[in-house]
This record gives structure tokens, sequence and C-alpha cells, in this order.
């Protein structure tokens, strides 16, 4: 189909199928505007309950005008192809951002108002949907919400019930949930009770089966489940289930109220009409109180539990004051317990305000209470700026350093502590004290460090140095080792009472980031959440003001989330369980309570690039597989397939240049870089890691399969390229990560035919190893980055070939140059070096190109012809200011 024009529209690309149809993207030629026509497919084409089905999708759908529904533009036939044209809409299902983690709960309730309002939009014209799911609601690009597929609606006489003989028909859902024949319309895991019997059934049908999809919005799973089509129906007709609140700590009663009601298996119990559902879920959003009615409703559930232990306290033989007592005690009990219950026991975002809105990168925060003070990465510099607590214009921060990071704000000498810029190849900064909000920075002492915090009193510091956190006054003199960790430790923070201090553990050769507690003399250090994630992947701690929580953010799944723990309280003595308060699609970071507790500061991140190609002759970027976040790409040798890392996902893809045919080759929780093509077009070898292990580099068939380690060991290896024939890969280790372990020969050659591993002579922490395409060289980076070095096969030895700061070397096609990223000063270039002279020349300035700021996001190549590919940035990062209710 691809490339064929059906009537007017001109097909492009195929987008998915289904039970009812195949989905492609096309072009209409007349209007000059892109369609999704969704054909039916050939073997049902001929079966006139099946055509009748496929006419009533368009006449359903195109009688409803609603910026939540998906507008059917015509329902037609060409080439004995029966089709229906309707937007084209970019962006994912319900069902793709479900399985990307859960949703944060202002989008949530953003998404579910108008999913509501297109749901009382149809039900006010007769017409309901009978197959609400999340696959069946899509998410646009800009955020907003259309209900899709309007294949099993009928338009209701009169707004009357729907027969039960009308339900015969078939069950169009996904494998996942319980493909079968039946005689109920529907998906059966989202039907409602009254679905599933067959029985009569109008538009609160699709009330509950909303319900369904908030339920597994909010918790990743569905309410009602089974081994078989059977079970999942006698659950859905008889079962309980676990309320959400129970299933996600931390909800709010509000909507916990809305999705009970929506779940009803009573009819005339449930919520009558859409807009009744959309006015309680539009309450939640603005935060007004709890309903009359689920007051009532809990607070009868509390009285029925006094009663009880009334019962249960009360006998024979007790006196009146014990009788009294035991009363009293249980009330007192019941009122924690109805506040837990009407609380959900455990913190909760309850709002949420964008404080900042430039869309770069953000990499800390402090606050004084009225004023937040950020680092933001800004052409290669990290500088320092202001904002209201409340929001708006931001501001430069007084700061005469040419570039620096926030590490802490000391409340009581009103004192930010920042580090300055690394000397040389150094790796630790020195410490500087910047007054706020105006005032000239002070060196401490000789200190390097990096990362560092404030004592609660303001009269000292603690700072990490390599693995050795250290004590010193505040003025940077007396510095003392408090203890040595086993990784590199980042982010300390003390305890408000001083007794405690909390830090992040990173052991770069496990790819792992650990929370850790010791003593404020440096005694008793234990993991602070120990076999809570395996491999752990928390960091980023901070006390709230009170001590009575502490905040941090943990990755899973590739969602990066903030997570509290319970220090204590009345009713649950000692830490607790941690508790989730965001959830995707952003990656929150750097929680910062506000000092009066009752807020929390985060930078939210959604990060996208595009891959480009940059053309010297008209000095302008092209877009590679546009619509993808896509970098780290390498295009085969007959130039017709690329293969590519999608970001922030971190898996392998491959496809077609212009993006068709594509193929996932990783999933998770592999996580992949560096992918290259070998010199035949049939294998690709990449950097791949499973969390808490090491990274190796892996080959796999280009055409998908089981990927396999070359080279086995506990260190981390990384850049692999292919000797020209295709039988080894030369790969290197990551000296940056290392820290102190890299010892003799650091590139290494591994034969694929034997397995056999050599090191290559006098490549002591030399990285990113990079094979001529004629075989004589291999070129590579001293550590530090400051030198490009070639090793001569022929000769044995290595040579340096030019000195500056490079990132990034790639050959030219005729092995006579490399080309490569030049940031030695601000002109941030990308050259190209001549591999006779050593002559360097500079070809084009990439500063004003957003880059990313993780190594791997400012990742650069080469096209066949030569010309440079690089990852240009277009995430956004703001900080929040959410509302928490820490019970």
């Amino acid at each position: 189909m691809i490339g064929q024009t059906i009537s007017h529209y001109r097909i492009v690309e195929k987008l998915g199928g289904g039970g009812m149809g195949v989905v492609y993207k096309a072009e209409d030629i007349e209007l000059g505007r892109y369609v999704a026509l969704k054909f039916l497919p050939d073997m049902v084409a001929q079966d006139p309950q099946v055509l009748e089905r496929f006419r009533r999708e368009a006449r359903a759908a195109s009688a409803l005008n609603h910026p939540n529904i998906c507008t059917i533009y015509e329902i037609g036939s060409a080439e004995r192809r029966r089709f229906i044209a309707m937007e084209f809409l970019d962006g994912l299902t319900l069902r793709e951002q479900i399985t990307r983690g859960t949703i944060p709960l202002d989008q949530f309730l953003r998404l579910a108002i108008e999913i509501a309002d297109a749901l009382e939009a149809a039900h006010s014209h007769g017409i309901i949907h009978r197959d609400i799911k999340p696959a069946n609601v899509f998410i646009t690009s800009r955020g907003h919400a259309k209900i899709l597929d309007f294949g099993l609606a009928k338009l209701l006489p009169d707004g009357g019930a729907l027969a039960a003989a009308d339900t015969q028909g078939l069950i169009t859902q996904p494998p996942e949930n319980l493909t079968s024949p039946g005689s109920a319309v529907g998906t059966i895991a989202y039907m409602s009770p009254e679905q599933a019997l067959g029985k009569a059934m109008d538009a609160r049908a699709d009330l509950f089966s909303f319900g369904v999809v908030l339920y597994e919005m909010l918790t990743g799973a569905l309410p009602f489940q089974g081994p078989t089509s059977a079970a999942v129906f006698d659950s859905i007709i008889h079962a309980p289930t676990v309320w959400p609140q129970e299933a996600v700590p931390g909800l709010p009663g509000q909507l916990e109220w809305v999705v009970r009601k929506a779940l009803e298996k009573d009819p005339n119990q449930r919520y009558q009409s859409a807009g009744a559902m959309k006015a309680d879920l539009e309450k939640v959003l603005a935060g007004e109180p709890i309903s009359a009615a689920m007051r009532a409703r809990l607070q009868s559930e509390t009285k029925l539990r006094i009663a009880t232990r009334n019962d249960l306290t009360s006998g024979e033989g007790r006196t009146g004051l014990w009788l009294g007592l035991a009363v009293l005690l249980v009330l007192v009990v019941a009122v924690g317990l109805w506040l837990e219950r009407l609380t959900g026991g455990q913190p909760v975002v309850v709002a949420s305000v964008q404080i900042t809105n430039d869309g770069l990168t953000k990499r800390s925060l402090a606050t004084d209470g009225t004023r937040l003070y950020f680092s933001e990465y800004v052409n290669g510099h990290s500088v320092l700026r202001q904002v209201s607590a409340n929001g708006g214009e931001t501001a430069p921060l007084n700061n005469p350093l040419p570039s620096a990071d926030i590490y802490d704000y000391s409340p009581g000498n009103s004192q930010l502590l920042v580090r300055g810029v690394a000397e040389g190849s150094q790796t630790e900064s020195p410490l500087w004290a910047l007054p706020v909000p105006a005032g000239t920075p002070r060196r401490l002492g000789d200190i390097r460090a990096h990362s560092a915090a404030w004592t609660p009193d303001g009269r000292g510091i603690v700072y990490a140095n390599a693995s050795t956190l250290f004590i010193a006054n505040a003025d940077g003199t007396d510095s003392r080792t408090l203890l040595t960790v086993h990784g590199i430790p980042f982010q300390p923070r003390f305890s408000p009472d001083g007794k405690r201090l909390r830090f992040t553990e990173q052991d770069p050769s496990q790819h792992s980031s650990s929370l850790w507690e010791v003593s404020a003399d440096g005694k008793n250090l234990h993991p602070l959440l120990p076999d809570w994630s395996k491999p752990p992947e928390e960091s980023n701690g901070s006390w709230t003001p009170d001590g009575q929580y502490f905040l941090f953010e943990s990755t899973r799944n590739n969602a990066q989330n903030i997570w509290a723990i319970r220090e204590r309280s009345w009713f649950n003595n000692g830490s607790a369980a941690p508790v989730q308060l965001t959830v995707g699609p952003l990656m929150f970071a750097a929680p910062i309570p506000s000092l009066d507790g009752k807020k929390l500061f985060v930078i939210g991140q959604q990060r996208r690039f595009d891959l480009v190609k940059y053309d010297g002759k008209s000095k302008q970027f092209s877009l590679y597989l546009g619509g993808l976040s896509a970098g780290e790409a390498d295009i085969s040798p007959d130039g017709q397939w690329i293969t590519y890392v999608l970001h922030p996902e971190l898996t392998l893809w491959r496809s077609k240049l212009d993006g068709s045919s594509r193929a996932q080759l990783t999933f998770a929780p592999i996580k992949a870089h560096m992918p290259r093509w070998s010199p035949d077009g049939k294998q690709l070898a990449f950097m791949g890691a499973a969390p808490g292990k090491p990274w190796n580099i892996v080959v796999l068939p280009a055409d998908g399969g089981t990927p396999n380690p070359v080279a086995a060991g506990d260190r981390n290896q990384g850049d692999p390229t292919w000797t020209p024939d295709g039988k080894a890969i030369v790969f290197a280790g990551m000296p940056w990560l290392e820290y102190g372990r890299s010892q003799g020969a650091n590139v290494h050659i591994v034969d694929l035919s034997q397995g056999r591993v050599s090191d290559v002579p006098g490549s002591e922490d030399l990285f990113s190893p990079r094979c001529s395409p004629d075989g004589r060289y291999i070129a590579a980076l001293s550590a530090d980055s400051s030198r490009m070095l070639l090793y001569d096969f022929a000769k044995q030895k290595w040579s340096e070939l030019a000195r500056s700061l490079f990132a990034y070397e790639n050959w030219a096609r005729d092995s006579k140059h490399l080309y490569a990223e030049d940031y030695a000063d601000s002109t941030d270039d990308f050259v190209r070096v001549n591999v006779a002279d050593g002559k360097m020349e500079r070809l084009f300035s990439i500063k004003d190109v957003p880059r990313g700021f993780d190594p791997w996001e400012f990742w650069v190549g080469v096209a066949p012809d030569d010309s440079p590919l690089l990852m240009r940035d277009r995430s956004t990062e703001e900080i929040y200011s959410l509302e928490v209710k820490f019970h």
C-alpha cells in the first residue's frame, strides 16, 4: 500500500491495525493535509454485518463535532477498498502512555476531564461508545485527549437503552485482554457488569468502562482480572477490587471517590451522566473540599468501626471506668484511623504550579523562602539565575564566576554554596560562598569538591572529593575526613537536628545509585533503603524542615519520580516504606522543600531530541527521522538503513532512512548506546547494560535477535568500532567512570571468531577508539579529552595528532581526516583534523545548536558523505512548585 494513491489520498506509511481495520497515514492530495485512512480487512470486507459496523463507526463519529473526539472526514471506497478518512493525530495512545509509566496527577485530571467532556457530547447525541479503553483514547503531542474508534457505537433511539438482543458481535480486544468471540460487544476487561451479562445498557456502561480506564491510569493495573474470559466476567460482575488509594499511596480522597462511584456495579448507584462525572473531576482539579456524600460515607464507615470496637471492648465484669477508658481509647484510635483514611495517611501532592517557562536545562535548586536560586545550562556554561517562589520572570544572579552550580543554601548566613570551574583536567572544583541577594563570592580555602552542603547551623560544610566525605569549617579551614565509601558520594545532607547525614553513593562499575545514612561523627554507616529496589537507583535526597520526611528521586522503568520517606508520626513510629509523590511522563528531579514545609520545588524534564544533518553548502540543518527522539545513529554500509538509540528510553532501533520499516532491537531493562554497523551490514555492535551491571560490548543480528556480549568482564566497556574486515571489534574502558581503577592498557581488540581479547599496548587511560576505514590506524582520545592520538598498526605505536578539547572523533570515508567536536573555548566548533600533518580546520560553530547535558546527548557522528550528524536538544526543563500535604 505504501506509495499508492487511493481516491485522492496518497498512502505514506502504516500506523497500525486491529480487529476492525488497518490504518495508514496518507496525504490528501486535494487539500494538502495528512489524514488517517482506516481500511476494512479484505477477509471481512464482504461480510454484511461487519460492513454495517464499519459504516456505523463513520456515521456515529461524524455526527460528533468535538475537540476531544477524532474527526471523521468521509467514508468512501476506491479500487474495491472501503475506507474511512479521519483526522491524523500526532502523539500516542493512552495504552502506550500507561506502559511508559504512571501519569502526573494534574495531567491525569485534565485528560480525564476532556474524556468525560467528549463522552458527555456523544451521549447527548444518543451515541454510546461501548468500547472505551486506553487503546481507543489518543493523547496528542500537545497533551490533549481524543476518543477514537466508534466502531462499536450504536445510535440509540431517542436516547434510550440498547436492547439486549442487539449486543451480538465480535469482541475487538487486543490479545492481552483475552481476544475471543462472544456474545457481548466490547473489550472484556473494560466491560460494565450489565454489558458482560448481555443486559440492556445505556450511557452509564461507558462511564463504568471509563472508571476502569481511570483506575488503570492511576495504578498501571486492571481492577478486574482473571486467567480466562469467564474468570474476568465473574470478577466484573461479583468481585470487589483493591481501591486505588490502597494501590497508590497518597491518592487524594476525592479522586478515590470518583473512581469508586464510576465502578459501582449497580448502574443506579453509578454516575448517571458523564457531565456529573466531569463536574466532580473538575472539583478535584480545583482542589475543592471533599464532597458531602463522600464525607458522609467515610463517617458512616468510621462509626461502624467504632461500634465494632466497642463490642469487642465491652464484657461482663468490666467496671464503668474501664469501659469508659476503652471507649475513649477506641474513639481516639478511630478518629486517627478516620483521619488516615480521609487523607490517605500518606503525603500527597494536591496542586502544582509551573514556576519557570524558558525550557532551558536546569541542574540544581535552593531557596531562601521567597526566591528560588538555580543553575541553568546556557551555551555550554552553567549560569546562576533566580525567580520568585511564586513564579514569574527569571533573572540572572549577580555572580562574577564564569560558570557555577548551586550545592546548598544556608538560611542563617544567607549564602549559597556554589562550585566554580574545575581547572585543567581536574574533576573536582573549588568551593565558593556567594551571599544573596547580592554580594561578592568568597573562596572557601583550598577545598575542591564535586558536591557539598552546609551544616544545619551554617558554621561548617560537608563536601565530597573522589570517594571521601570531609567536614570543614564554614570558611574552608580545618578540613578533616568523615568517611570513605566504595563508590562516589554525592548530595550530602544533614538532618535538621544535625545528628545524621544522608548522601547518594554512585557505583559507576555497577550502574547503580543508592542512599546511605551515617551519624554526624562518621559512625554507623548503613544503607537507607536496603532491598527496596534492585539494583538501587535512588539519589538526591533532601529533608523537610521539621525532619519528618526525607525526599528523594528514584528511577524505575525509564521513569524518574520523587518519593518520600516518613521518619516518624503518631500512628507510624519509625521510617515507613517510601511513598511516590509524582508520576510521569515528566522526569522529576532535585526535590527541595520550602522553608515552611508546605511546598516542594522540583525540576520537571521532558527529554526530546532531533537527529539532524548539517549541509556545508547551504549551511542548514536537515532532519532525520522526524517525530522521533533519536540520536547516536549509524548508517549502514549500503546507505539504505539507519540504526539509532531512542532517547530517553535508551532502546536500540533500526529503520530505513525515511523512517519506514522501523524495528525495535532491544527492550527494557537493557539500555543501549553507540550502535555500529558491521562492514557487511549484517550485524550491529553496541554498548549494552542491564540494571546493576557494567556496560558491555554486545553484538546482535541487524534484523533483530538475541544480544550476545563479546567480551565478559566487570569493568565498563565502551565505544565499539569494527575492524574493516569485520573479524574483530576494538573497544575501550571508560576511565572517567573508574575513579582510580584504570590500570594498564585501556584499548582492547576482541577476535570475534575465537572470543580472545588482546590489549593495544601503550593505551593507558585512552578511550573513544575508532578504526580507520582503511584499517591502518586506531584513533583515540586521552582520558581528559585534551589529546587526539593515532595508533599505527604497522608500527605498533601511538603518536599525538592534535591538542585541544575533543569529543566524539569520527573518521572521514577516505581515512585522510578525522572529524570531531572541539569545545576548548566558547566557540564550540566542529573541526576536521588532517591525519598527515595534524593540521586542524574549523568547519563551523555549533555553539548556537541546543545540546543536551548528559555526555550521550551531545553525541556527534558523520553520514556516509562525511556530513556531520548531531542531536539537537528540544527538551524542556522547568521548575514546578508542588503543594504537598504531609500528614
